[in-house]
């Protein structure tokens, strides 16, 4: 990006030197690879007054010209024939050495004298459009004083910044960009760039209308209509600059969007609007075997997944690459339609690509345009069209716009960016500097957290570092302090976490369970098989955009599948007896409040599985076939090895477990997972011989009540007074709410309450059961007495009968 120091003066103040600024810029991130002049110094190069003019007597080409250079008047012979008298043209003195390598010096041709040779633009090494065509002499502004210095009247000597632009930073791919950045750097003021136009009272939607069959690619498509344009050089100044710039000055339409998008970064493209076909524009995809003869002449295949516009029968251009030769401004050109839009970046940047064509447009494209900006830069080419070519502009805008850019709010809280910079900025320098950016920011949120808006030019800046970046780059990285690396000396030992779950395999192992490992994908079809309903939670997978296999084309959300596959393929080798746990994380997808998909949330996750017989047949052992207190016990034994205890089984259901032997594992009001015995259809379809129990729990739950420490519990002075508590209940009551209730009211005398009895049958009634806890009561200090043991046992047997219609059994 070239940046030419006195254009740039005109939308921001200035008050260093072209030097000065590019350090500046390049400590902020913007590096500025060199600083050099548009062209060296010519000395002997003077403006001059056309006095007099007459015929060469002894040459027809040729005439005699009195130019007066302000301090002296000099006799020239001329070949050109585009000047008259009061011109104003550029004059090489002798002693001149023209860009070309041309030296002047006084000289007789045909006989008479020339003291000097005005000079065309051409010989002054400036490819410019002129009336006259190359060979003319340049004429220069009727107010340039004779004798000026040609240097300083057309700038030649203009320092110009070229800047290394990161992918990032396409806002300073105009000189609006660079100067709000110049002015965040220095506090300098912006200079107002607001420019509206007198209009027609005909709008420009009566003329015109807009069509975009490929929202994706074209967010937004702006044109604007005008007629009785008078195509012509360009002035002077404006070819200048964009020689500057690299640019080849072609004729005043042209130029203006090119100048345009050069102050604004948008790209703009005119298309002669009488040598389009039904008073319409269409963004589209290529057709097949489409092809498009485009500006530099080359006739171009296009494939179908190229973005054209189009008229109303043919593609008259290539999306944010190059506009076609057919529908090209031209001398004869009368009525424009002037196109401002915003594309696709990966489009442009395929199709640029594809077709070996880039250009300025489809680089600003491809590392993202300002979608907001295609209005500003309608308003100023139109002016500048309205101010040199005489165009009469049609009121409006037909602004196609499916999708309006809408900022987000980014949490900014103040107080981590010490954190992060090292160092502390005062609150009111970072909110001017975010607003010098062009940041909307509501700092009267509580807690010193800021809501900063965010804004199309910046795309980059999305997240608080962002933010925090921006403050560093504007407040000067070299303000950051240098320090040394810091960091705690650690000794090499295992972290809590990892102590928790080996203490958690390590017991696993010691119960006689074996551990698995299995993918972490997972088929969703395996929800099938295990009666998962459609719309479970289970099923809300993340999906694989490329799996190893479609078994494997989602991530888990569940433990359970797998180790259920891991049984069945044991059962189908004649393994029944089977003890297995696997530790493993299971997948949740997640999403922000705007609908866009988040990192899934990883949740580490228990699951264990017992069928068949606890110990294999011989003389020396007895068969225990597995049930689910087995592994209910191998759970308790599990949390008893962490610390937990008074662990609260409940009643759960669960889509892949038996109705009546299936229980939810609480701590406190958590809870933990889940136990119980697989429904019988789907363990003949795994080929079990026996009874499946499964268990599945969350580590993430039970991590932070976790306590390794060793805990020692004095051996009892004091003995134990037992009673057996035997008790007629409702069927439906839990024996867990009655050992609760006993402990409840028990205190501080109980020391222990163990179910040890259940019977339903004769001697009881109807839907009612026997149940009978053994109860141990004990006092740390002295031995209790039966009268204090009666006393407890009455106040929980009224607690009994009131909460759950409990009675004593007497036989």
């Amino acid at each position: 990006m070239k940046v030419p120091y006195q254009w740039l003066s005109e939308y921001v103040e200035l008050d260093m030197t072209p030097e000065d600024m590019a350090e500046q810029l390049t400590m902020a991130g913007i590096e500025v690879e060199e600083v050099k002049e548009f062209c060296s110094k010519v000395p002997n190069l003077v403006a001059g007054r056309i006095e007099f003019l007459k015929p060469h007597p002894s040459a027809d080409k040729l005439q005699l010209v009195k130019v007066f250079t302000g301090e002296q008047r000099l006799n020239i012979v001329c070949g050109a024939w585009n000047i008259k008298e009061n011109d104003i043209v550029p004059v090489a003195l002798p002693g001149c050495k023209l860009p070309g390598g041309l030296n002047v010096n006084k000289t007789e041709i045909r006989g008479e004298l020339s003291e000097g040779m005005l000079c065309s633009a051409q010989e002054l090494g400036l490819e410019l459009a002129l009336e006259d065509g190359e060979d003319g002499i340049l004429i220069l502004p009727a107010d340039v004083a004779p004798g000026a210095d040609i240097n300083d009247v057309l700038n030649l000597n203009e320092k110009i910044l070229e800047l290394a632009l990161t992918p990032n930073r396409s806002d300073c791919l105009g000189l609006l960009g660079v100067a709000q950045e110049i002015s965040a750097l220095t506090g300098a003021p912006l200079k107002e760039f607001n420019y509206t136009c007198e209009e027609a009272d005909a709008r420009a939607e009566e003329i015109i209308k807009v069509d975009i069959e490929e929202p994706t690619q074209c967010q937004r498509f702006t044109a604007r209509y005008m007629e009785q344009v008078k195509v012509c050089p360009s002035p002077l100044f404006m070819q200048l600059r964009l020689l500057k710039v690299g640019l080849r000055p072609i004729n005043n339409i042209v130029d203006i969007t090119n100048y345009v998008m050069w102050e604004t970064g948008q790209p703009l493209h005119a298309y002669d609007f009488e040598k389009l076909s039904g008073n319409k524009l269409i963004v589209r995809l290529s057709r097949p075997q489409e092809k498009l003869i485009t500006l530099d002449g080359i006739c171009r295949g296009l494939s179908p997944d190229m973005l054209v516009i189009a008229d109303s029968s043919k593609a008259v251009g290539v999306a944010g690459v190059m506009g076609g030769e057919e529908t090209e401004i031209s001398a004869s050109t009368n009525k424009v339609l002037l196109e401002a839009a915003h594309f696709n970046p990966v489009s442009v940047r395929k199709t640029a690509k594809s077709l070996g064509l880039p250009s300025e447009a489809s680089q600003r494209f491809e590392k993202g345009s300002n979608p907001e900006m295609t209005i500003t830069a309608q308003n100023r080419a139109a002016y500048l069209i309205a101010k040199y070519a005489g165009a009469l502009i049609y009121k409006g805008i037909v602004d196609v716009y499916p999708k309006p850019f809408k900022p987000s709010f980014i949490e900014f809280d103040v107080k981590r960016v010490p954190k992060i910079l090292g160092y502390q900025v005062p609150e009111e320098r970072m909110k001017d500097i975010l607003c010098s950016l062009g940041f909307e920011v509501n700092d009267k949120q509580e807690q010193g957290i800021w809501k900063v808006k965010t804004i199309a030019s910046r795309n980059d800046i999305s997240i608080e570092e962002d933010l925090i970046e921006e403050i560093a780059r504007v407040e000067g990285y070299d303000k950051i302090p240098a320090r040394l690396p810091q960091g705690r000396l650690t000794s090499g030992r295992l972290s809590t976490r990892q102590r928790v779950l080996n203490k958690i395999k390590n017991c696993l192992a010691s119960a006689g369970l074996a551990e698995i490992i299995t993918f972490s994908f997972m088929d969703p079809k395996r929800f099938d098989d295990i009666n998962i309903p459609a719309n479970h939670p289970l099923r809300n997978t993340l999906t694989i955009s490329n799996p190893l296999s479609e078994d494997q084309k989602a991530m888990r959300t569940t433990l359970v599948p797998n180790m259920l596959q891991t049984l069945s393929f044991n059962f189908h080798r004649g393994n029944q007896n089977q003890r297995l746990f696997e530790m493993g994380a299971v997948f949740i997808p997640r999403e922000n409040d705007t609908g866009q998909k988040l990192l899934p949330l990883e949740k580490l996750t228990l699951c264990l599985a017992a069928t068949g017989k606890r110990y294999n047949s011989s003389w020396q052992k007895k068969e225990y076939t597995v049930d689910f207190y087995y592994l209910k016990g191998i759970i308790e034994k599990v949390f008893a090895s962490l610390g937990i205890n008074n662990l609260n089984f409940q009643k759960s259901q669960q889509p892949f477990l038996h109705p009546g032997r299936a229980a939810a594992i609480f701590y406190k009001s958590t809870c933990l997972g889940f136990l119980g015995e697989l429904l019988p259809a789907i363990s003949e379809s795994l080929h079990a011989k026996n009874r499946v129990y499964l268990a599945e729990l969350s580590l993430d739950l039970i991590l932070p009540h976790a306590n390794l420490t060793p805990r020692f519990k004095a051996v009892p002075k004091y003995p134990a007074v037992l009673r057996d508590l035997a008790l007629i209940v409702p069927r439906e009551v839990a024996a867990e709410e009655l050992k609760r209730t006993i402990v409840e009211f028990g205190k501080p005398f109980i020391d222990s309450v163990q179910l040890f009895d259940v019977y339903e049958g004769k001697q009881i009634p109807e839907r009612f059961k026997s149940i009978a806890f053994s109860v141990s009561f004990r006092h740390q200090e002295r031995t209790l007495t039966d009268d204090e043991v009666e006393d407890v046992l009455s106040r929980i047997c009224e607690e009994l009968a009131k909460k759950f219609q409990a009675s004593l059994r007497d036989f």
